[in-house]
């Protein structure tokens, strides 16, 4: 390509171009385009001057500078795992309360993906500059390596399986919530309950089914090993659990219900239900947990976290946390971990009904 067929690269308008053509020095245009303080005095005539100059020159302020001026980016970071080919609908729903907290408070929003928790210099290297906070979305930080998080910026977490020191964590009461669904399907006519549990190394799952023992234990139902699946939180492996279950129990009476981890695993259960020649909810019934948009579009009976106020909390909590650290101007300091505890609920739908007599 010759020379003559090259797009000429305009160069940007800084600050000293406008005070050229206005006849005042780069410093008192910053003052009155950035705010930046001055010694000198200047004029209502000067300030429109300068502003007028900035139009027609098309000035655009350098957000970078500004932000060393400021000490803020006006934008916060989001770190979660991502894994699989699953559409996750638990980070869609906390990350629709997050955007619009954020754009409430006029702040940008950076997503930073992890394939594991165990790469805390990832982490690290996510702190670098370009954002003022970080908001851990359902962390699973061993605890060996919870003191690698950076200080330089504050944290919120959403369901940290463990506590990490001076990080508030936002937590739903998913004991609660188990209970609760649980106890309906009981009031419903359900004894034999299969419940798809998630592994036993997750804070969230060990609490859904204590919730789930604790329903079976006041209605003076026994508990049974035998009725219940471990999963993850996935439609792929929930399908084979449950198929290893029925094709083990192929000449025996089904279950009367199943109450599964979160809301894709249990339309993978009823998938699975309907290979084997099962309807739901006229041969048994089948719920979820999170309500989920799948849920609501299903019309699948779910226990409600409030997943898009939680994430819209996170980002208050962490707006406040940065004005601090701001104003103190110092590194984070974390002794302590406080949780804030939102309420479930059961919500009933089409997947449900009374057991047959």
């Amino acid at each position: 390509m010759d020379g003559s067929s090259r797009k000429r690269i305009k160069k940007a308008v800084t600050l000293a171009d406008v005070g050229r053509d206005v006849g005042v020095s780069a410093m008192a245009v910053s003052a009155v385009i950035n705010g930046t303080k001055t010694s000198s005095r200047i004029s209502e005539e000067t300030r429109q001057k300068i502003l007028e100059a900035a139009a027609r020159l098309n000035y655009r302020p350098n957000m970078a500078a500004r932000s060393l001026v400021s000490r803020r980016m006006n934008t916060l970071g989001v770190t979660t795992v991502f894994g699989g080919n699953q559409l996750n609908l638990y980070f869609l729903e906390v990350f629709d309360g997050i955007m619009a907290a954020a754009n409430r408070h006029d702040q940008n929003i950076t997503v930073f993906t992890l394939a594991d928790w165990q790469h805390m210099d990832r982490i690290s290297r996510f702190c670098d500059g370009r954002i003022d906070g970080m908001i851990l979305v359902a962390p699973m930080i061993e605890r060996e390596l919870v003191g690698q998080l950076p200080t330089s910026v504050p944290f919120v977490s959403l369901h940290s399986n463990e506590p990490i020191p001076g990080v508030i964590d936002l937590e739903s009461d998913e004991n609660e919530g188990s209970y609760q669904m649980v106890k309906h399907l009981i009031q419903e006519g359900h004894r034999r309950i299969l419940v798809l549990v998630g592994p036993g190394n997750r804070t969230g799952s060990s609490r859904r089914l204590a919730g789930y023992r604790q329903a079976l234990l006041d209605s003076g139902i026994g508990y049974d090993e035998d009725l219940v699946i471990e999963t993850d939180y996935t439609m792929d492996t929930a399908r084979q659990r449950l198929r290893d279950w029925m094709d083990a129990h192929r000449n025996e009476v089904i279950p009367d219900a199943v109450f599964c981890v979160n809301d894709l695993v249990a339309v993978a259960c009823i998938e699975t239900l309907g290979e084997y020649g099962y309807r739901v909810p006229d041969d048994i019934s089948v719920c979820g947990f999170d309500d989920t948009l799948v849920a609501r579009t299903t019309h699948l009976s779910s226990v409600r976290q409030p997943l898009g106020e939680m994430g819209g909390r996170a980002v208050d909590i962490l707006v406040e946390q940065i004005d601090a650290h701001l104003a103190q101007n110092d590194r984070m300091e974390r002794e302590t971990r406080s949780t804030i505890l939102f309420p479930t609920q059961p919500v009933v739908r089409a997947s449900t009904r009374k057991a047959k007599s």
